[in-house]
């Protein structure tokens, strides 16, 4: 069953004036290793790098791939909270839900409104909203470091602090 509750906080971690670079999702579910997506499968919705790629064309020769410079672009690139290695990539708007490739097919497979993503909301990765947004958390971020950055400053002082007394208390043992 996919899970409408979607942290969408890790999703835009790119500056806002770069394309969102899309990564083979097999390398990355069976390796564990990011390698740069150079096809997109549109039956399989699924990134895949040259090797990959190489594979896919052989034994799957009906699907339509779209190469590097044409695949669609991602914005959530979270995962699924029940198939963790797989990549939110549905919304069914008969259910209201996000779903992975797993859940769409095991949990909506019935359902006629399961779009993917970019097809929902096209261009939403260049929105005004979206360049706006990806700016205020690169500011937030920004603020974040600086405001740790002082934090680890007090820390640092309080610690010179505490040596500074630890110090005088034994000082004044010695003396009595």
């Amino acid at each position: 069953m996919a899970h409408s509750r979607i942290d969408f906080s890790a999703s835009f971690t790119q500056d806002s004036d770069e394309v969102q670079e899309m990564f083979c999702e097999h390398c990355d579910k069976h390796d564990k290793q990011y390698v740069p997506a150079e096809g997109f499968c549109e039956e399989c919705f699924e990134y895949l790098c040259g090797t990959c790629l190489k594979f896919h064309k052989r034994y799957m020769v009906s699907h339509t791939i779209k190469n590097k410079n044409n695949m669609p672009q991602d914005f959530c690139l979270e995962k699924c909270f029940v198939h963790q290695d797989e990549l939110v990539k549905f919304y069914c708007q008969a259910c209201k839900k996000f779903a992975c490739y797993e859940c769409k097919t095991l949990d909506h497979g019935t359902c006629s409104m399961v779009n993917h993503l970019p097809a929902l909301v096209p261009g939403i990765e260049n929105s005004q909203e979206i360049k706006e947004l990806t700016e205020n958390l690169d500011m937030l971020m920004k603020d974040l470091e600086i405001t740790e950055k002082h934090v680890n400053i007090n820390m640092k002082y309080v610690a010179s602090q505490e040596t500074k007394i630890l110090e005088i208390q034994s000082r004044k043992k010695r003396k009595k």
